[in-house]
């Protein structure tokens, strides 16, 4: 290690410099113990948010060498898709379904409707 106030060639494990007599402040380390950076809580929910984005992101770190952080943004990802999709299951199929079964048991008002419709745009096909 060198000294950042004299220059001088010190220990690793020197707490003060030798030459110079100055405190050497160790500064810790940001990323894991294995030196990788962690998974940055912005990114983990902009990937759930949008998953491409978080696939991407999870290619990029991995690709880096941070495969603890590229693994964590995948795995976001793909929870996230899940949870869309169930989502989107409940908000737009099941009262699509239930519109279905409601208009099959209803009879004569599909019949009205259709009656209605043609009426409506009868003028227009003769004009």
């Amino acid at each position: 290690m060198i000294c950042p106030y004299c220059g001088e060639e010190i220990s690793d494990l020197a707490v003060v410099c030798p030459k110079c007599g100055v405190s050497i402040e160790r500064v810790p380390n940001p990323t894991g113990s294995d030196g990788e950076q962690k998974a940055n809580g912005g990114f983990i929910a902009l990937s759930f948010f949008f998953p491409i984005v978080g696939i991407i992101l999870g290619i990029i770190d991995i690709n880096k060498g941070n495969k603890k952080a590229g693994k964590t943004y995948i795995i976001t990802a793909i929870i996230s898709w899940v949870v869309w999709f169930l989502l989107g299951c409940c908000i737009g199929i099941v009262p699509f379904l239930i519109g279905l079964g409601g208009a099959a048991s209803a009879g004569t008002s599909s019949y009205s409707y259709s009656y209605s419709y043609n009426y409506a745009i009868m003028p227009l096909l003769f004009n």
